[in-house]
């Protein structure tokens, strides 16, 4: 064996509400790309993950990296194609998103050294 590089992950611990994954997937289902589109795929999408766990667990936190955050903000790009009221419902949903991505890029150590070993 031989270590090649140490990689972090930032991720955030967030608590979305059904209503809130359900538009998830209603975007995802319509969404025109292939990655939003499997987010939303019954057995194995990351967005029905996410649905689960709200049902079993609702008030409790789900860790989400960096790149599944990003993804439900593109996700949600296509809500105000469902209509008005989800249109603006994606829309505050994808600034708390944007916001909460920012607030970690703030957090995270800078500048980040990458050695190879």
């Amino acid at each position: 064996m031989k270590l090649r590089q140490i990689v972090f992950t930032a991720s955030s611990e967030i608590v979305f509400t059904k209503e809130e994954i359900d538009l998830c997937i209603d975007c995802a289902i319509h969404h025109y790309d292939g990655v939003c589109k499997a987010a939303a795929k019954p057995e194995t999408g990351m967005l029905q993950r996410m649905r689960r766990f709200q049902e079993n667990a609702p008030d409790l936190e789900q860790r989400l990296s960096w790149r599944e955050l990003d993804t439900i903000a593109k996700i949600l790009e296509v809500g105000h194609y469902l209509g008005i009221e989800q249109g603006q419902a994606a829309f505050g949903l994808t600034l708390a998103i944007r916001k909460t991505l920012n607030d970690m890029a703030d957090l995270l150590p800078t500048p980040v050294f990458i050695k190879q070993i």
